[in-house]
């Protein structure tokens, strides 16, 4: 009986120390795990919801902006766009700035990037998000090819810039024909005004040498 009960009770104390060496690593992970950090979005609110705890000076507005491409921008630091910053009331932290699809910022990439910022008023009032939008532009190159690529087509086969140059030509014909035309009409009227002077001066010659014939027959009866 004695030894049944000894038997019993070494397999009582095998499963509990198994059970110790089972449980006790447990215990010591789950202690060991730390809570993860809030994130951006949870540590920082949007300005919309904590305007009213804050006073008029610590309140900034964003404004979106563009850049040329490859234009050098030092988007940390860079506040271009951004306004009503009093630093000795509020401190502005670079949180990212990336586009749609989670690439960093580059001037060297066209596209429009959202620029995230911290600010954390002095004063220990409600920290908040600012944002704005940086569009980097296209190359002017490739912009150009690009508004020539819209010029529309008719259904000859002419482009609107075509018709621009045609219409132009015709209307410097148009003003080159009337200039012609006014032209001759003006020499046609020199010319019959010369003609006239001349009439008028060969009539004064004719009247001339009646009146000296007239004067001799006098003279001479």
């Amino acid at each position: 009986m004695k030894m049944k009960f000894k038997r019993f009770l070494s397999r009582v104390m095998a499963v509990a120390t198994l059970a110790s060496v089972i449980v006790l690593p447990v215990a010591v992970s789950a202690s060991e795990i730390e809570p993860e950090p809030p994130s951006f979005e949870q540590q920082y609110p949007e300005l919309k919801d904590v305007q009213d705890s804050l006073d008029s000076d610590e309140i900034v507005t964003a404004n979106d902006i563009e850049l040329s491409y490859g234009e050098e921008f030092e988007v940390e630091v860079d506040l271009s766009g951004i306004e009503w910053i009093d630093e000795s009331k509020m401190k502005i932290l670079f949180h990212e700035a990336k586009n749609e699809d989670g690439a960093d910022f580059d001037t060297h990439t066209p596209d429009t990037y959202k620029d995230v910022y911290a600010v954390e008023p002095v004063s220990r009032h409600s920290s908040y998000i600012i944002s704005r939008n940086i569009t980097v532009k296209k190359p002017e190159t490739e912009q150009q090819s690009e508004n020539s690529s819209e010029i529309v087509v008719d259904d000859n086969g002419d482009t609107g810039d075509s018709k621009d140059v045609r219409q132009i030509c015709e209307e410097i014909l148009i003003c080159i024909f009337c200039s012609f035309y006014f032209y001759d009409m003006k020499l046609h009227e020199i010319k019959m005004s010369l003609i006239s002077v001349k009439k008028l001066i060969k009539m004064r010659y004719v009247f001339t040498r009646i009146n000296i014939s007239v004067h001799i027959r006098l003279i001479f009866h």
